[in-house]
């Protein structure tokens, strides 16, 4: 590996999963706004807004955190022939389309999902008058039990089944993503994987996607000015998407030849080749999407 450019796609990661976060601050704040205005009944028109910040939230997460992250760092590793040369890696146009198109749809569900969490749309005060309701059954020796320690962490852990499925199909996004993206890889050789190392960096990824998405829509919610909480919820997004590409990388067994069918090649004739160029084109897209999402 090339550390500067291991730590570049790192980079990348974090900055994707950060503009993501901060795009979530604005959709949380649109909710409860419109909420306090116009009640239950949100327009047509709103609905639209949402959809349009979950659809930069994706956006800046798949094709900056996750895909431009993968193909930075897939240039970071080298690999040779048993004499030295390197050996030269194309990648199959329409898979790395494909995977792109599978990350960012399946990041839009799991934000989209996780955006539904009960606690997401409330402010301070809304969260604590939940709580209050829900605490009504109890007794009032029972309630004066209960100190503020306990009774925030009730409020973080209760109903975390959006939470957890939305990380789920994050997790399941950066997985296919990564996995699509080798199989677009052309060569002569073949590659073939470890399936511990597959399931562990699997594991990885969607542990760190649970967590990143309870930070983001749960605990930034009852704590929404604690800029620990958005860089934490970004460095564990960036885990889940790094942990899971260089545990994979290490899954991955590159079966060499001198010759015969290359790797992918026979899917399609469409190819692009890698080189610095490659690397930096994605990062200049990257780059590009974050200044544009920043803007808007």
């Amino acid at each position: 590996y090339q550390p500067q450019v291991v730590v570049f796609s790192v980079a990348m990661a974090f900055l994707g999963a950060y503009m993501t976060i901060n795009l979530s601050d604005h959709l949380r704040l649109s909710l409860i706004e419109e909420k306090r205005i116009f009640g239950p009944n949100v327009s047509v028109s709103h609905k639209k807004k949402h959809l349009l910040y979950l659809f930069l939230m994706s956006l800046s997460l798949a094709g900056v955190g996750i895909w431009a992250m993968h193909f930075i760092g897939m240039n970071s590793c080298h690999i040779n022939y048993p004499n030295g040369e390197r050996v030269r890696i194309e990648y199959n146009i329409p898979l790395v389309i494909g995977s792109f198109l599978c990350a960012w749809f399946l990041a839009f569900v799991g934000l989209m999902i996780a955006s539904y969490d009960p606690m997401f749309s409330k402010n301070k005060f809304e969260i604590v008058e939940a709580f209050i309701a829900d605490s009504k059954r109890l007794s009032i020796k029972e309630i004066r039990k209960i100190s503020t320690r306990k009774m925030l962490a009730i409020i973080a852990t209760k109903d975390l089944g959006r939470l957890m499925t939305g990380g789920l199909c994050l997790a399941a996004g950066v997985s296919i993503m990564h996995y699509v993206g080798m199989e677009a890889s052309i060569f002569d050789g073949d590659i073939h994987y470890y399936p511990g190392l597959v399931c562990l960096s699997v594991l990885t990824a969607l542990v760190a996607s649970c967590l990143a998405f309870w930070i983001l829509f749960r605990l930034l919610s009852i704590f929404p000015d604690q800029e620990g909480l958005r860089l934490g919820s970004a460095l564990l997004m960036a885990v889940a998407v790094c942990g899971m590409h260089y545990t994979g990388m290490e899954a991955t067994i590159y079966k060499i030849s001198d010759g015969g069918e290359r790797h992918t090649d026979s899917l399609s004739s469409a190819k692009v080749h890698t080189s610095y160029r490659v690397s930096y084109a994605f990062a200049a897209i990257a780059a590009n999407v974050l200044l544009w999402v920043l803007v808007v």
